[in-house]
């Protein structure tokens, strides 16, 4: 068949009144938000990190003063007790999470 090749250009008139800056904005917003986004992940992944080393930290001492202060069994039978209660504690405040 029949072939045609139709070239359009446009004039400088209208490419100017069409060409903007608006790309480079629109992305350079884009990468700010990434990067925004990105800064506060490692914000919040420094102080979680920071916060559970102190838990560990108090948890190593406390963990070395008992072993210190109370004999074997005692010690044992201090722990199961507060794992009981700490078994419990976490069942009533499901159960209360379940009765709002």
């Amino acid at each position: 068949g029949l072939g045609f090749n139709v070239s359009v250009y446009p004039t400088q008139q209208f490419e100017e009144a069409h060409t903007t800056n608006s790309p480079i904005v629109y992305t350079m917003a884009v990468a700010f938000v990434f990067l925004f986004a990105i800064s506060v992940f490692f914000v919040y992944d420094f102080f979680v990190e920071r916060r559970q080393t102190k838990v560990m930290l108090t948890a190593t001492k406390s963990s070395a003063i008992v072993n210190s202060l109370f004999p074997a069994n005692v010690r044992d039978r201090l722990m199961e007790e507060q794992n009981i209660n700490e078994k419990d504690h976490k069942r009533i405040a499901a159960f209360q999470t379940l009765g709002r």
